[in-house]
């Protein structure tokens, strides 16, 4: 099965709630203080006891005591590799490794549980699953859970913001347009991430918070892409460097979208309905800020025309204001100094074109 291609049968991997045995360590779980997240490695017994949020296999997975009133969300440990921390989005985690346990914990059940479900589906060793494999089959799983958004949620205007149908109109152009093009190894984690953040959506009973979260899930998906696509330039030109700071900016980015998956993983698979709103909106006006901050800075490419006398800068990325674009393209301004001429590189839904500006 190539990359693009889905599951043979998508009914063989259904994404009802399943139970499973409870670990003998579980009353020592109980004591644990409200939301502590912790490693989980055996299988969990006793279904009065404990909901299993998605379908996967015994070893990796979140599970939420349901019967108590300070629920547990119990997540698996990830630990990214050194080719993993050479991305921008792998950094971002482990930043949230270093300062906010909690978060990194609920995201590396995300990666985990993709991971496992490599396995289930391709009857192969997680270990071997490459980390754009895991990401196409997450992003897999975004695009049905995208197919079953309850009806009261499409049908429910929400104050000041775009409407569900639009929502995940956006998200499912977005994902298109990155499957024809940069494909998933660009910020696995982050597509890992946002496919269990729209599938916690789906299964939340909050209608408020979770159409919230979709309005800003779309904005998220278009960054995400957008900055894949900056990354993907540098990783490909060897001779490009970043500015210590800029970098550490882009690095913040990425922590800041991560952290607000991880707020929407752990709110919606708790129901965790009190100031999620307040909670979900700060946290998503941290990273348009931390998006403004990189937008301010340039990567400079050095390479050999430079000896020449000819220069190259790359701007960050941003969306295009003019009047003939659409939602659907993601822009790159590619500005050479000695000539002046600048031009915008586009990814369009199924190609990639240059327009001069």
């Amino acid at each position: 099965m190539s990359l693009t291609e889905s599951p043979q049968s998508s009914g063989d991997y259904d994404d009802e709630d399943s139970d499973l045995e409870a670990p003998a360590g579980i009353e020592a779980l109980r004591k644990a203080k409200q939301d502590v997240i912790t490693s989980l490695t055996q299988d969990i017994s006793d279904p009065s006891q404990q909901e299993i949020a998605l379908d996967e296999p015994s070893g990796c997975y979140t599970a939420v005591e349901m019967n108590k009133d300070n629920a547990v969300l119990i997540a698996a440990t990830a630990t990214p590799s050194a080719a993993q921390l050479a991305q921008l989005w792998w950094r971002g985690f482990a930043k949230l490794q270093d300062t906010e346990l909690e978060s990194s914990e609920s995201l590396a059940a995300a990666w985990n549980q993709s991971r496992q479900y490599f396995q289930t589906v391709h009857a192969a060793p997680a270990e071997s699953a490459s980390d754009e494999q895991v990401a196409v089959l997450a992003v897999h799983r975004l695009t049905r859970a995208l197919a079953i958004i309850p009806v009261d949620l499409h049908n429910e205007a929400l104050s000041g913001s775009a409407n569900v149908s639009q929502s995940v109109g956006r998200i499912s152009d977005i994902i298109k347009v990155i499957q024809v093009t940069l494909k998933f190894k660009i910020g696995a984690i982050a597509w890992v991430c946002l496919g269990q953040a729209v599938l916690v959506c789906t299964r939340s009973k909050m209608k408020s918070p979770m159409q919230i979260v979709l309005s800003h899930l779309a904005d998220i998906v278009t960054l995400i892409a957008r900055y894949n696509v900056m990354e993907s330039m540098y990783q490909q030109w060897p001779n490009m460097s970043l500015e210590k700071n800029y970098e550490d900016s882009l690095v913040d980015l990425c922590a800041h979208v991560l952290r607000y998956l991880s707020h929407v993983i752990t709110i919606a698979t708790l129901e965790r309905a009190e100031g999620a709103e307040q909670r979900l909106n700060e946290s998503m006006k941290r990273i348009e800020e931390a998006d403004d901050r990189c937008r301010g800075f340039k990567v400079t490419i050095i390479e050999a025309s430079v000896q020449r006398g000819t220069k190259r800068s790359v701007q960050d990325v941003e969306d295009d204001d003019s009047d003939d674009s659409n939602d659907n393209e993601i822009g790159v301004e590619v500005e050479r100094e000695k000539s002046g001429s600048c031009k915008r590189l586009y990814l369009g839904e199924g190609n990639i074109s240059y327009r001069a500006l």
